[in-house]
């Protein structure tokens, strides 16, 4: 019942704007577009925090010792380079709020990354299955 509520609700609001659009001025219309700019901006910002949330709780969840894929290129301070593509394994996530990882290299050098750039085992398997 709740997607029909849905759908007749957008039904109602679409012959709102079709009635009321004709009314509007050019200045009226700039503010609506504005508004409908903003919005819009709002509501994807929201849904990449969500999907970046959920991200970061899965990266959590690896136990240490799970390889971790690098997504992009990260620079660090001492004009280190690491590239994308590269194998980690994770030593410890840090707490939230935090958004970062310890990672280990192959050669054993400790790296604190931002779990946004690491790509987990099933997320790999997602993204080579499309």
């Amino acid at each position: 019942m709740a997607p029909r509520r849905k759908q007749q609700k957008g039904n109602a609001l679409h012959t709102i704007i079709r009635k009321v659009l004709p009314l509007l001025s050019v200045e009226d219309l700039d503010v609506v577009i504005r508004e409908c700019f903003a919005r819009r901006k709002l509501l994807e910002q929201r849904q990449h925090q969500g999907l970046l949330a959920a991200h970061y709780t899965y990266l959590r969840s690896l136990p240490a010792g799970t390889p971790v894929l690098l997504g992009h290129a990260v620079d660090n301070s001492h004009g280190t380079t690491l590239h994308a593509g590269e194998i980690f394994t994770i030593e410890r996530a840090l707490r939230p709020p935090s958004t970062n990882i310890l990672v280990l290299t192959r050669n054993g050098d400790c790296w604190r990354l931002p779990m946004e750039c690491l790509i987990g085992p099933e997320e790999v398997d997602a993204v080579a299955s499309v």
